[in-house]
C-alpha cells in the first residue's frame, strides 16, 4: 500500500475543481486553505472521507 502525503491528498482533492473555468482563482485559494485546514484537523484519514479522495480520484488524477 502506497503511502500519500498531505500536500497530494489536496492536489488530488483540488483537481477536480481547477479544470473548472467558472471557479475564480480567489475561490480556488480559499478552498485549498479550507481543504489543508480541514486535514489538519481531522487527519489523513477522515480528510479523504470526507474529500471522497478515492483510490480512484487517485489514479484518475495520475493520468493527467
Amino acid at each position: 500500500m502506497k503511502i500519500y502525503d498531505k500536500e497530494f491528498l489536496v492536489a488530488v482533492f483540488m483537481d477536480r475543481y481547477i479544470k473548472s473555468t467558472v471557479i475564480s482563482i480567489e475561490r480556488l485559494c480559499a478552498l485549498e486553505e479550507s481543504a489543508n485546514a480541514l486535514y489538519d484537523r481531522v487527519g489523513k484519514i477522515e480528510f479523504r472521507k470526507y474529500a471522497n479522495v478515492t483510490p480512484e480520484s487517485i489514479r484518475e488524477y495520475l493520468k493527467d
